[in-house]
């Protein structure tokens, strides 16, 4: 059973996310592109700047990137939220149990193959 979706619904945009998070971590440091070029050199990460500018400025990289760049400016801590898709469109649990609740939808699709028990 697939969950009811809205196919005009608002769909979250999780590339402008994770732009935003990564801008966001550069503005607080202070760091320019050219300073992260430097500081990505030097964890081993060989970036040119316009490629880098290129890359945030499309905000679809990997999480690997996204924590490179941190750990690259010195970011330790990271607070995330990121919301839920379905908060957004006013589906979400209300007991803030949606992890659950996909969970349970995603075993009540899943073939009933028997218990490892039985023979």
């Amino acid at each position: 059973m697939q969950p009811d979706v809205d196919a005009n619904a608002p769909r979250k945009d999780y590339s402008e996310e994770a732009k935003g998070i990564l801008k966001g971590a550069l503005k607080r440091r202070g760091a320019t592109y050219a300073q992260l070029v430097l500081a990505l050199k030097e964890i081993g990460v060989d970036e040119s700047e316009a490629n880098l500018r290129n890359k945030i400025s499309r905000g679809n990289f990997s999480a690997s990137f996204l924590l490179q760049c941190l750990d690259a400016i010195g970011v330790t801590q990271l607070q995330l939220d990121v919301g839920s898709p379905l908060k957004a469109r006013g589906r979400a649990n209300v007991g803030g149990d949606l992890f659950r609740q996909r969970q349970a939808e995603w075993e009540a699709r899943q073939p009933d193959v028997g218990s490892a028990d039985e023979v």
